[in-house]
């Protein structure tokens, strides 16, 4: 209460103590400007300017008359005046810094989207490469526990030469279905290749996933994929699984999951870094603004 009490002295002792001193140089002004004379017609000789100032000040204590008053409001008033103008100083410096501050965050947020954006391209240069068997009919596919709601993985990383592919889909993946959600509760590895198509292929996948504990996905697909090869990340310094990558394709035969191991085997600690440096930023630019488990 104390503290409440100081601190709104101090925020309107100035403000009000001006607004008094106004009003207290007018009234005593006004007396001084009737007792100024009466003072003046009893000297012997008529004062000049200087004069009426030294009568004013030599009666200064004596507050039987308005000098004292007078005075005091005009020393209170230029106090006041002064914490005007020091005010007013610091509100332009604040204004400055605000400025600046505008400025570095503007600068430090563009700094923040180039290092997204390459954290994207190493992915891309590292997961997407001929070796892994990757080609215009494949796909790949980062997804991390989306935040607030563990019942979704979210998309903070996709890459495909085929436009439509790489547009196309959700932002966001149930947890608990399909062949990713088969890898993020399970063992963390998953491949599989369709055999049939139209219908039967649907039971198939539906099969295979009844077969390994999984449930069937709610959705369908945004892209035609007959082959995954799908894995789960995990945080080197935990041991914690932080994400899952999916690799999929239109064609058959095509990815390579020996060398998809090996790829995640050979660059694991650096695969794990980049996807958390990625999930750091990934809530300020990611399309879809909901953040994700960091």
């Amino acid at each position: 209460m104390v503290e409440i009490i100081l601190q709104l002295v101090k925020s309107f002792f100035f403000p009000v103590a001006v607004i008094l001193s106004s009003l207290g140089l007018a009234i005593s002004g006004l007396s001084i400007g009737i007792w100024l004379p009466e003072k003046v017609n009893a000297l012997p000789e008529a004062p000049g300017i200087v004069e009426h100032f030294k009568i004013v000040l030599n009666h200064s204590t004596d507050f039987t008359s308005p000098s004292p008053y007078f005075v005091f409001s005009l020393v209170l008033m230029l106090a006041g005046s002064l914490e005007v103008f020091t005010n007013r100083y610091w509100y332009g410096e604040y204004g400055s810094l605000q400025k600046r501050l505008r400025d570095e965050t503007q600068n430090h947020g563009e700094s923040q989207k180039n290092y997204f954006d390459s954290l994207g391209e190493a992915l891309r240069y590292m997961l997407a490469g001929d070796s892994v068997g990757f080609d215009k009919s494949c796909r790949v596919t980062i997804y991390r526990l989306q935040k607030n709601s563990t019942g979704f993985l979210k998309r903070i990383f996709r890459y495909s030469e085929h436009r439509a592919y790489m547009d196309n889909g959700r932002f966001s993946i149930p947890a608990s279905e399909g062949l990713v959600g088969l890898a993020w509760n399970n063992h963390g590895k998953v491949t599989f290749e369709y055999t049939k198509f139209g219908k039967a292929a649907d039971q198939e996948l539906q099969s295979f996933l009844k077969a390994n504990g999984g449930t069937a996905p709610t959705c369908s697909l945004s892209m035609p994929s007959s082959s995954f090869v799908i894995r789960a990340v995990e945080d080197l310094d935990s041991r914690q699984r932080i994400a899952i990558v999916v690799f999929e394709s239109v064609k058959k035969d095509v990815l390579r999951e020996g060398a998809i191991d090996a790829l995640l085997d050979r660059e694991g600690k650096a695969l794990s870094r980049l996807i958390k440096h990625l999930g750091a930023l990934d809530g300020k630019f990611n399309p879809d603004k909901g953040g994700i488990v960091s």
